[in-house]
């Protein structure tokens, strides 16, 4: 297996990428001499100095664990517990170690090619385009490790029941994510030629001078060169690898543990484990905060800003509400016919409400809008303009979904900016959702048992939207984009001998 490494990386050796095609007669493609190689920075795991996983070791990770229980009243009613532990993840799979370096360059060479000029063009007549690469961490193997807390107090109640009140929460460090390594640096906003509110359009675009080595567009009535040209020029949708910091190479996917999560929650349960009535109620209220929700979370829109990432966890449900019972139904109970035909029905069902989940609104027409190619990530985030919630009457106007918030709340990215509505800005519909049954155990013999069962998923076929049209610009955006199944029935019958 091969990681790109920067510290491997040597310019000098890497070879120019014809920007206008006058030397390959192909824009975009290297050139290659003897001094140079398209596999600068590429080190094998187990070559030379390279440790053998391409990381070193680190074996030493303690992990403690504490906790109490404590009767407060001396009277077995009520107790008190707490608990505080660190649990370590050894990283494997698809995690930030080695086995992620599989299929990368030069086993597997993924090369770049942008504006093919017809079809006979794709390829390259023989040329190599820039490659992409997958890089980790060479320094030593850290492994993410979650702290966990809590404190709860438990009280037995009248009628056979259980409550329990508990505070939760964890922090974790060193979570795996990735990004982009060779992301261009994004426009200072001091130099940005775009008003508050205007975001980039055709017409500008259409203003570049063709001319790659020195780009100059026009903005305003006025010439936009240099670096702010050049990010202009990227989103506008042209070829960003001759601009990238770590020249002759395309995207690089840096994976590595530098996420961190937050969650506190305030939980409550109410169990009663008694015939004829077994109930479970369980509430929390809780949020989750991170910058990577989990290894292939593409929400980072500026790799080199990873605090700027951090927002409401895309696992966020702010309130979870469930019931669940069994309820032997008090009919025909005395043992005889009547008791073996029309008795013994249990009566079942889940409720469930909870809060929607979180979503971005990221701008639908030029997605990179900063102009910094960021290649495993989102582009840019819509501007937020007015109030989101606030749904115009004409909500059912359209055949194509109904509005779920108000579309002329966000407005086209401005110009070489990442937009400034954030990360998971806004959450989807709350969901109530309702399953029930009802079953009966039937002894045709001593020794058989049937059990029939009528289940049924979603009873009152509630219409659930599960996803929204969050691209600004798109025919459909805010308007209801998919939605949770419909209702269900179905029979069951089951033999046990």
């Amino acid at each position: 297996m091969y990681n790109w490494d920067p510290n491997a990386y040597d310019r000098a050796k890497a070879p120019r990428i014809d920007l206008d095609g006058s030397v390959t007669g192909q824009a975009g493609a290297l050139i290659e001499t003897a001094s140079t190689t398209p596999f600068d920075g590429i080190v094998q795991c187990g070559a030379g100095s390279t440790p053998l996983a391409c990381m070193k070791e680190h074996l030493f990770n303690p992990a403690p664990r504490v906790g109490f229980a404590w009767d407060a009243l001396g009277d077995g009613k009520m107790s008190i517990r707490s608990g505080y532990g660190v649990f370590f993840d050894h990283t494997n799979g698809e995690e930030g170690n080695a086995e992620s370096l599989e299929g990368t360059p030069p086993l597997v060479q993924e090369p770049t090619q942008y504006n093919i000029d017809g079809y006979t063009s794709i390829g390259g007549k023989g040329l190599l385009f820039p490659l992409s690469s997958t890089s980790i961490p060479s320094d030593h193997a850290v492994w993410p490790y979650v702290q966990q807390w809590h404190l709860d107090v438990q009280r037995d109640l009248p009628l056979g029941m259980v409550a329990t009140l508990s505070y939760v929460g964890s922090k974790g460090t060193h979570l795996t994510l990735q990004r982009e390594l060779n992301q261009l640096h994004p426009t200072p906003a001091s130099e940005n030629p775009f008003h508050v509110g205007q975001p980039i359009s055709g017409q500008i675009c259409g203003t570049w001078n063709n001319n790659p080595l020195n780009p100059q567009l026009t903005v305003n009535g006025a010439a936009v060169t240099g670096q702010v040209a050049v990010n202009l020029l990227i989103a506008c949708g042209n070829d960003p690898n001759p601009y990238r910091p770590h020249y002759s190479l395309g995207s690089i996917q840096r994976i590595e543990p530098q996420a961190n999560s937050n969650y506190n929650a305030l939980q409550f349960s109410l169990r009663r484990t008694i015939d004829p009535l077994t109930l479970d109620v369980a509430y929390s209220y809780s949020h989750a905060l991170d910058n990577s929700s989990d290894k292939a979370d593409s929400s980072f829109v500026d790799s080199y800003n990873l605090k700027k990432n951090y927002a409401t966890s895309s696992l966020d449900q702010r309130h979870i509400l469930n019931v669940s019972w069994i309820y032997n139904l008090p009919f025909f109970k005395h043992p005889g016919l009547t008791h073996s035909t029309l008795g013994g029905w249990q009566y079942a069902g889940i409720t469930t409400m909870q809060s929607g989940g979180p979503f971005s609104v990221t701008n639908g027409i030029y997605g990179d809008s900063a102009g910094v190619a960021n290649g495993v990530g989102t582009g840019s985030y819509a501007d937020q303009i007015g109030n989101p919630h606030a749904v115009p009457a004409n909500k059912y106007s359209s055949s194509k979904g109904p509005l779920l918030f108000n579309p002329n709340a966000y407005a086209a990215t401005r110009g070489l900016t990442f937009g400034d509505s954030g990360r998971n800005s806004l959450n989807l519909p709350h969901r109530t959702n309702f399953d029930m049954s009802i079953y009966k155990i039937f002894k045709p013999a001593d020794k058989v048992d049937v059990q029939f069962r009528a289940e049924a998923f979603n009873v009152f076929n509630h219409t659930q939207y599960s996803s929204v049209n969050s691209g600004v610009g798109t025919n459909s955006f805010m308007r209801a984009g998919s939605a949770h199944e419909a209702r269900v029935v179905q029979f069951g019958l089951k033999l046990v001998y």
